[in-house]
């Protein structure tokens, strides 16, 4: 967490039970996965009610590969970044001042958790002039239902990874 904030982070894999890290400022908490892991649909968030941005994991997936991405068609709540290691690609999405950013074009809802939603993100849409905007501002973010193909990264399977909040 390089918040200047504590981070509630949480982390979940499918149905599994959620599990919560209270990080202070400038502290970190590690997940340890094993070496034989299948960890799909996985998911890591600072909310713990609501939605906000995600950090999405499929870890052994096909072809011996991790898949991984930041995920705001949801919501985003704080900066985040998926440092990635050598060989791979590290993504971030950083917008300083949400509140400001979101003004027109955007269809924007705000969550009690304070995250904002850009609802044309999940509306199937594809991309739209409020999604673009958000686009724009986190380019290897996934910003709206089926924005793949610049969005999505893979590493091979057996990589470490860190989730910065505020990066």
């Amino acid at each position: 967490n390089n918040c200047n904030y504590m981070v509630t982070a949480c982390s979940q894999t499918g149905q599994q039970n959620i599990d919560q890290y209270d990080l202070s400022a400038g502290t970190s908490q590690a997940i340890d996965l094993g070496t034989a892991c299948s960890w799909p649909s996985a998911v890591v968030y600072a909310s713990v009610t609501g939605q906000s941005n995600l950090a999405e994991f499929t870890i052994g997936g096909s072809g011996n590969q991790d898949f991984y991405d930041l995920n705001n068609a949801n919501a985003y709540t704080i900066p985040m970044s998926i440092n990635a290691p050598t060989g791979c690609t590290t993504i971030t999405c950083s917008i300083s001042d949400i509140s400001s950013f979101c003004q027109p074009n955007n269809d924007i809802q705000t969550l009690p958790t304070g995250a904002r939603v850009n609802t044309d993100g999940t509306a199937g849409l594809g991309p739209t002039a409020g999604t673009m905007q958000f686009k724009a501002a986190c380019p290897q973010a996934y910003i709206y239902n089926f924005d793949d193909a610049t969005s999505t990264f893979t590493c091979p399977t057996g990589s470490d990874y860190e989730v910065v909040f505020c990066p």
